[in-house]
């Protein structure tokens, strides 16, 4: 990149976490050296992955990435926290916590950062394509659905869409931009969740505290997902989904509600045509678990919102 082209700015801090991710890693970090806004850091937490992650991105000679290595897999939440807490130690003011199966354009941290600022935001999301099917959202804002059964909404891409920004309900932690402020304020990450739905928690707590979150139409990347727990329709998945689904129900509307759900839930899987015994047995005991999950105590929470690490040594 010509040095014409370089912006020069506040420093972001970048954190990722890592899990069996090697194949995304080349693509991730081709995607951030490019950059045209240079004044970024990467701090990536790896949760004990057993490929090849760690040594592909300790292979690259680049400063202004860290890697913090897990002696076990402690799951998404805490590992984005441990993230989060180093780069708040680190002084920084403004992170994005971002997935390693992105792609981003060469100007994504510019024009992501310039909005940022433009909107005095604590709390900002970009819009989220499909890798494999580029026309097609992943997320262009999201709402929360209080039907049926509680779900979070990712809005599909309208390309008649006039409104540059707009506040939403609910943020994907794909990627997702957050201020010394609002941690300091809301805390960190419930660590209670291993990976699924601690970014909906979030944001329901968020907008307990009043927080808007704003999403930025014009600004975009890339995205795989799925590659950490082999996909959506595995019974890996299925295990880690219901199990964060019925603690978050539980969390927020209560024993009697949660119950009401996981009827309602099941009794829709046994109707559907075509289902698989296997999956519908791993959803219910996956459900059975997330209701027996003990949640996060409020005394910690507030530990996490105070950024102590004491809990990262454990």
């Amino acid at each position: 990149m010509s040095e014409a082209n370089v912006i020069n700015g506040p420093p972001v801090c970048l954190v990722t976490v890592l899990y069996n991710s090697e194949p995304n890693i080349a693509s991730f970090i081709a995607g951030l050296s490019e950059q045209d806004y240079r004044n970024w850091r990467l701090i990536a937490i790896d949760n004990a992955s057993t490929d090849a992650s760690v040594s592909e991105l300790a292979r690259v000679s680049d400063s202004r990435i860290s890697i913090v290595r897990n002696s076990s897999n402690r799951g998404f939440a805490r590992a984005a926290n441990q993230g989060l807490r180093a780069a708040v130690t680190e002084g920084a003011e403004f992170m994005v916590l971002i997935n390693s199966d992105t792609q981003i354009p060469v100007n994504f941290l510019s024009l992501f950062l310039s909005m940022r600022n433009e909107l005095e935001a604590d709390v900002l999301v970009p819009r989220i394509m499909l890798l494999d099917r580029p026309d097609e959202a992943w997320y262009a804002g999201g709402h929360l659905d209080y039907g049926w059964v509680f779900k979070n909404v990712h809005e599909p891409y309208d390309i008649n869409e006039k409104r540059r920004v707009r506040t939403v309900d609910f943020a994907s932690g794909c990627c997702l931009g957050l201020s010394k402020k609002v941690l300091s304020s809301v805390g960190l990450f419930d660590e209670s969740f291993f990976v699924y739905w601690e970014d909906t928690d979030y944001c329901i707590r968020l907008r307990e505290a009043q927080i808007p979150i704003y999403y930025v139409n014009d600004v975009f990347l890339m995205h795989e997902g799925g590659h950490a727990s082999g996909g959506e329709h595995t019974v890996s998945y299925n295990k880690i989904f219901w199990r964060s689904y019925i603690q978050i129900i539980r969390k927020h509307f209560g024993i009697v509600v949660t119950l009401r759900t996981m009827v309602r839930l099941s009794l829709k899987e046994l109707g559907r045509p075509n289902q698989q015994t296997r999956l519908l047995a791993t959803m219910m005991l996956a459900m059975m678990k997330g209701l027996l999950t003990p949640l996060l105590p409020p005394a910690e929470m507030e530990v996490a919102a105070g950024f102590n690490s004491a809990s990262d040594t454990k």
